[in-house]
């Protein structure tokens, strides 16, 4: 695809420009710059320790940058979740959204709070103390609350951390249709787990040992069409017999709500199950964006060990 051929991408309301961010002798982040755009879903994404958090501490105005700038077009709307949750620990999950529900300044209507609830699988926690959580909740929670004033530019730091399988389905989906209700919604998501929302992204940025590596439009990668366009493919993963049989089975909500769920919320078994069968297959699909999206990064960390 030429650069004539491309689609016109629209303008940044974020831009870090050369960000550089040093602690003592150590450098997080060197010469980053990354526009964020409307109407994207962006994957940042990067082996552990690769700068990603302090990327997102920069945008979130929690850690100035030791060189470079920060640019913001306008005044868009932002909500953050980070990889540590943020809310108060003494207070029940409704207490916690009541209380950053007010703090937002926003109108926030009842029946976006319980589809929150519903598609966050929060339900069962409700009147539960937050310091009393297991992680997939707490996690679930610091969602609630970055989407609570519907922003126009979600930035999400591990989001499935912690998370089962059926939940992180869920959350996927959900965040997908969050993104796509409104022409110029963002969503940023920084992981280590390509895999997980390979299928989702628009945009592709790789970040390693504090630098950019790859950022680019999934579009542009190897003549691939956005994941848009893909949608028979996305629903025949989220919407088939077996998503169907998991997200609509009494089987499911069982896992969620017994206490055994502590154990797969936190516990190895989730990795395994997120690194099994169905997202190899991904990983092995011809021409698919997801597909693409997994090439690409492989080749970025390729280009790193060089």
């Amino acid at each position: 695809m030429t650069d004539d051929e491309r689609p016109r991408e629209a303008t940044p309301d974020i831009r870090l420009v050369d960000v550089t961010k040093r602690y003592a002798a150590a450098t997080a982040l060197e010469g980053v710059t990354i526009d964020i755009r409307p109407g994207e879903f962006h994957g940042l994404v990067g082996p552990n320790g690769s700068g990603k958090t302090t990327l997102f501490r920069v945008l979130a105005g929690l850690t100035r940058p030791t060189e470079g700038r920060v640019e913001r077009r306008g005044d868009p709307t932002v909500g953050f979740s980070f990889q540590e949750p943020r809310f108060y620990p003494e207070l029940t999950v409704r207490e916690n959204v009541s209380v950053f529900r007010r703090l937002s300044g926003a109108s926030v209507d009842d029946d976006w709070v319980e589809t929150l609830y519903e598609e966050l699988r929060l339900e069962p926690a409700v009147h539960r103390r937050a310091d009393e959580l297991s992680g997939g909740f707490r996690t679930k929670l610091d969602l609630a609350l970055a989407l609570l004033a519907r922003p126009q530019y979600v930035l999400l730091d591990e989001p499935l951390a912690d998370v089962d399988e059926h939940s992180r389905r869920r959350i996927r989906a959900f965040l997908e249709r969050y993104q796509r209700a409104e022409p110029d919604r963002t969503v940023v998501v920084s992981t280590h787990n390509v895999r997980a929302f390979a299928r989702s992204f628009d945009r592709l940025t790789v970040l390693v040992d504090g630098t950019v590596r790859a950022d680019e439009p999934v579009r542009g990668i190897d003549g691939i069409g956005s994941p848009a366009a893909s949608v028979g493919g996305t629903e025949a993963v989220e919407g088939g017999n077996g998503a169907e049989a998991v997200e609509g089975g009494e089987g499911a909500e069982a896992v969620e709500r017994d206490e055994g769920s502590e154990a797969v919320e936190g516990g190895d078994g989730a990795e395994a199950v997120e690194m099994g069968d169905e997202m190899d297959a991904v990983e092995a699909g011809d021409g698919t964006p997801a597909a693409a999206v997994l090439e690409r990064y492989r080749r970025a960390l390729e280009r790193s060990d060089d």
